[in-house]
């Protein structure tokens, strides 16, 4: 199947609502338990810094299959060249190459923005994201202890990075 990456719009946010809330129902997506409601994603997506960009992966019907975004690690200037990452891939579209693709275009968002690191936090339970994560070239940072709650539980989640390059300058991580 052949896929095409491009930055999200506003007419996307059903599909990114609808997926977001599979990862929700899922458990191993995130450890946000509100469903959303496509206000919220609204907000989230009109509400950014242009510089943390949100894609999708399209079909070849054109059907959105998953989106990514870049958020900001922290707001001390200190961290403009580190991004937090997030993905997420439809249920029916998981485990065709859409999580290669959306990393791949976030890479070269980050690369283009001026960012030297990108960060991640993934639910520890979750071993086939944490085994995709280390395939695509992510090291282990350290673990949260008891980070949050999901249906009754304690989860831990995983910190993993990725250096897309080394010895920018500050104002080159500026973007």
């Amino acid at each position: 199947m052949l896929y095409s990456v491009r930055h999200a719009t506003e007419k996307d946010v059903p599909f990114i609502t609808e997926i977001f809330n599979q990862g929700i129902e899922d458990g191993v997506a995130t450890l946000e338990t509100r469903v959303q409601k496509d206000e919220d994603i609204h907000n989230w997506l009109t509400n950014r810094d242009p510089r943390y960009v949100v894609i999708v992966v399209l079909n070849n019907i054109n059907e959105i299959c998953g989106y990514a975004s870049l958020n900001k690690f922290n707001f001390k200037s200190a961290y403009t060249g580190v991004a937090d990452i997030s993905i997420y891939i439809k249920r029916s579209s998981r485990g065709q190459g859409v999580g290669k693709i959306l990393l791949d275009g976030l890479y070269e968002a980050a690369k283009k923005e001026g960012f030297y690191k990108l960060v991640l936090n993934v639910i520890s339970k979750n071993k086939a994201a944490i085994k995709f994560y280390e395939k695509m070239g992510y090291s282990y940072v350290g673990v949260y202890k008891n980070q949050g709650m999901l249906h009754g539980e304690w989860v831990d989640m995983m910190i993993m990075e990725k250096f897309l390059a080394e010895g920018l300058s500050d104002q080159e991580c500026a973007g």
